[in-house]
């Protein structure tokens, strides 16, 4: 994602990710300019697989994921937004 925020390839047109840190859960804001095949995937700082959602086919337009970090510890994770054959990654802190 470039410094504006958008995507230079136009598959995704923003990603927000809040509130972060957060406690129980948070919402992943992302649009899409086209639709795409949607994957959302959160490793540990080791890189094992904590959560995995597979949203299936999305249509463009404005997306809200949320993730569920109740059952996890608290930590840095990341996490991985599969959009077709892209992917955008960011980072996440889970308090407790």
């Amino acid at each position: 994602i470039g410094s504006s925020g958008v995507a230079p390839n136009g598959a995704v047109e923003s990603v927000m990710l809040s509130p972060n840190p957060f406690a129980a859960s948070a919402t992943l804001q992302f649009g899409l300019a086209n639709a795409a095949q949607v994957t959302l995937v959160v490793n540990n700082m080791l890189g094992q697989e904590m959560i995995r959602t597979d949203e299936g086919a999305l249509a463009a337009g404005d997306h809200t994921l949320t993730i569920d970090g109740s059952k996890l510890p608290a930590g840095s994770y990341e996490y991985t937004l599969m959009v077709g054959q892209k992917s955008y990654d960011g980072k996440l802190t889970i308090l407790r």
